[in-house]
């Protein structure tokens, strides 16, 4: 068995603030971790790809299932439906979801007290149809979803990171694979699938795996090319970001 991770981030971090980076992880048999392990033929009776089908889950680009005035129900059917536990307000949404939340929303007060009823707009008795039915169907499926977890940076912070990279999307890079370090620090030590879908997030990833362990298991997929690259080369020139 494996644990097959996700991530991707949001926000608008420098301007307003907080980048805010999720991640989903699922428990995966060794017998589907393949080169192109892909979790939708799987999950296809209860997951789409389309905002036409209300019978099912949409899990896709965030960009189609929100636009603005729109209100947030899609969104909420792909995060709510899936969660063991139902989360009923922002602050126990982000006590038991988020990472180190009370660390950074000491210095974001505005979000210590602030408090709204969860879901937003999802109806409740969409919510209790639609995870019902994502329940059963992984009750009988090959796959797991082990867990979902989200680190919010404030403005302030990623403002101070930002001046120790060259990049903004080389602090993405290492944002994302922090929050994979502590997600991983956090589950048994078994293998895991990285799946990356642009050249730098590949070169921080290889970093990433070669100096944390040499027991992770990584499969890199770009858009021109694919590579297997193996853990616990020596470290090189590039090995010094700190994660």
């Amino acid at each position: 068995m494996a644990y097959l991770l996700g991530i991707d981030e949001a926000g608008y971090g420098p301007f307003l603030g907080p980048l805010c980076i999720g991640a989903t992880y699922w428990e995966v048999p060794d017998e589907l971790l393949h080169d192109d392990v892909d979790l939708y033929p799987l999950l296809e009776p209860i997951v789409t790809t389309s905002l036409r089908d209300k019978t099912r889950v949409m899990i896709g680009d965030s960009k189609l299932a929100y636009k603005p005035k729109g209100g947030l129900a899609n969104l909420e059917r792909a995060v709510h439906c899936f969660l063991p536990k139902r989360m009923t307000s922002f602050q126990q949404w982000m006590q038991e979801v988020a990472v180190n939340w009370h660390a950074w929303s000491a210095h974001s007060p505005w979000f210590d007290e602030y408090e709204r009823t969860l879901p937003c707009d999802l109806e409740s008795a969409t919510l209790v149809s639609l995870s019902q039915k994502v329940t059963t169907h992984l009750d009988d499926s090959p796959v797991r979803f082990a867990g979902a977890r989200v680190w919010c940076i404030p403005a302030h912070r990623y403002n101070v990171l930002l001046d120790s990279f060259p990049t903004k999307g080389a602090l993405l890079s290492h944002c994302s694979l922090t929050l994979a370090q502590q997600l991983i620090e956090s589950l048994p030590r078994v293998r895991f699938s990285f799946t990356v879908i642009n050249t730098g997030d590949a070169i921080n990833t290889v970093i990433f795996c070669s100096n944390y362990s040499p027991n992770i298991w990584s499969k890199f997929r770009k858009k021109a090319e694919k590579s297997v690259v193996t853990p616990g080369v020596p470290k090189t020139a590039e090995s010094d970001v700190d994660l």
